[in-house]
């Protein structure tokens, strides 16, 4: 996510150690005010639970498709209200789709926060065979940048999130790295990414969001 109170990390490297120190005391703040059940201790359980648990809710979705510069098409799954002050993207992961456990638990729980929530599905995945050969994989950047600018121009001024959900072992940690890095600098050090690491608090304030809307939404994820 993008963090607009900070300065760029690779001009402060100086200062990591404070910086570490208060991240974490803001890490335990939030995570303090959740709790998990008796029988469901430990983050692998908690990974694994949702994929098995029937209580994934239901979500009405709006489905649109938009045609492709080249030809082809992509599917949208809509949920929420469409005059809704903000709207979160989320990009599914490996396989998933509107469908996922995740893709549901995160657009009931936006939509109950008075968000708007959209799940584009990449190429081959909304359930409908594409017209063209080209399939989509983890580099594909392209498309994304050209979804983004859609929604973009969609949102006008309200503001914009995106989230994605990836298998992060299944690309070289020095690529990971260098992006990461590049990132940080051209948006002047507003990019944060965690692996495994929940709801931060700084992420929250820097969008003007109640740390109480981040309890609910993590709790909506792991129930």
């Amino acid at each position: 996510g993008l963090a607009h109170d900070r300065a760029p990390r690779l001009a402060r490297a100086g200062a990591r150690g404070a910086g570490s120190g208060r991240r974490g005391a803001e890490d335990a703040a939030l995570s303090s005010a959740y709790r998990s059940p008796r029988w469901l201790r430990g983050s692998h359980l908690q990974t694994v639970w949702p994929t098995i648990s029937p209580a994934a809710p239901r979500v009405a979705w709006r489905r649109e498709r938009w045609e492709t510069p080249d030809g082809d098409f992509i599917d949208l799954d809509w949920a929420g209200d469409a005059r809704a002050a903000r709207t979160v993207v989320l990009f599914h992961g490996l396989e998933g789709g509107s469908g996922s456990h995740y893709a549901r638990a995160l657009a009931a729980a936006a939509a109950a926060g008075g968000w708007r929530f959209v799940l584009p599905h990449f190429r081959g995945c909304s359930g409908e065979p594409n017209r063209l050969p080209r399939a989509y994989h983890s580099g594909d950047a392209d498309e994304i940048e050209w979804m983004l600018d859609r929604f973009r121009h969609i949102a006008g001024d309200r503001p914009l999130f995106a989230a994605g959900v990836s298998l992060v072992p299944l690309r070289h940690p020095l690529q990971v790295a260098e992006d990461y890095a590049l990132v940080d600098h051209l948006s002047d050090g507003r990019f944060d990414m965690g692996i495994s690491r929940g709801f931060v608090p700084h992420e929250f304030d820097a969008a003007t969001l109640e740390r109480a809307f981040a309890v609910k939404f993590k709790s909506a994820a792991f129930s």
